[in-house]
């Protein structure tokens, strides 16, 4: 620190209380930095005195919770965000083989009307995109995820993708990692057999709650529950290498029963097996509409998801976080994050998958996307023109929002989306307390909360 230098406290600090404590948990969204400090401190870092204490102040400047008097904060999130925008160190290729399913979700945002495969011709032009586009940025790392529909009903092609793309990134020294997210039911044994030879690979399957919730919910087209079938399988895929992953929805419907298949995991010897991930189900695509009065509200969902991790990590889960360093909390919101479905037609997100009005390129016979207006329109969109993101303090962490949500809502990207994005710095703290055992010994999860009161 220059002796000479003015400083003042960061716009984008937040202490948070730490339940009856003298202590606060001083957290900076711009820098993600996680502070265990007194209110003693707290005040400090308000009241501006500095030099009477400069090794204090230095660490306070390390961590951005204080920061030189002429910088402008917001060019600096402007610079970490188009920096990380437009980052492809990384690159993430979602591959929707399928747009059929084999179960009737009634609140599945896809809507059960299209039934399109990927055919295994049109896979080729997909690998060539792939290749092109990370050696075209030079990426390190490639990550390619099947989905659908339900991608184990067309699998033949993302193994193709799977294949090729692997002997491509092994003679180019690219990390490869491959992913697939299912509904459960149809990992057969020479499905398992066969997926397991593609490592890394990561498995998500969705689960709704304990059987009697579940089977209500996740249904065959000939009303058949699934709970069943899909714990069986799961008990098969975690003694191989994959590492697998649950996707536990909530909404109004199951919420109080989320302890009781937590329970029921514990029981059947899946606690260490597996990691957890909880979502709410969301009340904006259009096809899911008439699922609404299911849907927690933003506020209910601040409120529910500290008690609902709570209660997961007292039973010793193990739940999956975001990374504290990202500027950016969603994948898609930079070039380097698509979604490819069976027609080869480009989207941002994987909500966005069969809305016409979503498709923002398309991949030619050769491998070459061709990007349409909608895609510049989602690249462009930047939160510092939104004067309500301007000067909140969650900016660099929630980015404006979900564009999707914003042109379900406003029939354009560009606005302001304040939505359950506001959930990301609670799971950013929830993160540290996981990692900080200086944090885990005095944090009350419930009161991390009020972080985003």
């Amino acid at each position: 620190m220059n002796s000479h230098q003015e400083l003042k406290p960061s716009r984008y600090n937040i202490a948070i209380p730490v339940g009856t404590s003298n202590n606060y948990i001083l957290f900076n969204t711009l820098t993600k930095a996680i502070l265990l400090v007194d209110s003693e401190l707290v005040e400090f870092v308000r009241k501006g005195n500095y030099r009477r204490n400069p090794k204090i102040t230095q660490l306070l400047v390390n961590n951005g919770i204080l920061t030189d008097e002429r910088t402008n904060e917001l060019n600096v999130f402007k610079v970490l965000y188009e920096s990380e925008k437009y980052s492809f160190e990384s690159a993430m290729f979602t591959i929707i083989t399928t747009y059929e399913c084999n179960l009737n979700c009634p609140y599945c945002y896809e809507g059960h009307v299209r039934q399109e495969h990927l055919i295994k011709s049109d896979a080729f032009p997909i690998v060539e995109f792939i290749k092109k586009f990370a050696e075209k940025n030079n990426s390190e790392h490639v990550y390619v995820h099947l989905y659908g529909g339900e991608p184990l009903l067309n699998l033949l092609p993302g193994l193709v993708i799977f294949n090729e793309v692997e002997e491509w990134a092994t003679k180019q020294e690219v990390e490869l990692t491959r992913g697939i997210s299912s509904n459960g039911v149809l990992f057969t044994q020479q499905v398992i057999n066969v997926l397991s030879k593609h490592q890394p690979l990561e498995i998500a399957i969705s689960v709704n709650g304990s059987k009697k919730v579940h089977d209500r919910r996740r249904f065959t087209r000939n009303g058949e529950g699934t709970y069943d079938i899909i714990m069986a399988n799961i008990r098969k895929l975690v003694d191989t290498p994959s590492n697998v992953t649950l996707c536990i929805n909530l909404d109004r419907d199951n919420i109080n029963d989320i302890d009781k298949l937590l329970e029921h995991l514990e029981e059947i010897g899946l606690k260490d097996k597996v990691q957890i991930i909880f979502s709410f189900i969301k009340e904006a695509c259009p096809s899911a509409h008439h699922y609404l009065p299911l849907c927690f509200t933003t506020d209910e969902q601040c409120k529910i998801f500290p008690k609902i991790w709570k209660l997961a990590l007292e039973r010793g889960f193990r739940i999956a976080m975001p990374r504290l360093q990202n500027s950016s909390y969603c994948q898609y919101l930079k070039f380097s994050g698509m979604v490819i479905d069976p027609l080869r037609c480009i989207y941002k997100c994987v909500d966005a998958v069969g809305l016409k009005d979503q498709i923002v390129g398309k991949i030619d016979e050769r491998g070459v996307a061709e990007y349409y207006p909608a895609f510049y329109d989602w690249m462009s969109r930047d939160p510092l023109h939104f004067e309500s993101c301007r000067s909140c303090k969650f900016l660099p962490i929630c980015c404006g929002g979900c564009p999707l949500i914003s042109y379900f809502r406003h029939g354009t990207y560009d606005k302001p989306n304040c939505g359950a994005e506001r959930l990301y710095p609670v799971k950013l703290v929830l993160n540290a307390l996981m990692t900080r055992p200086d944090l885990k010994k005095v944090a009350d999860l419930e009161t991390i909360s009020s972080l985003i009161r």
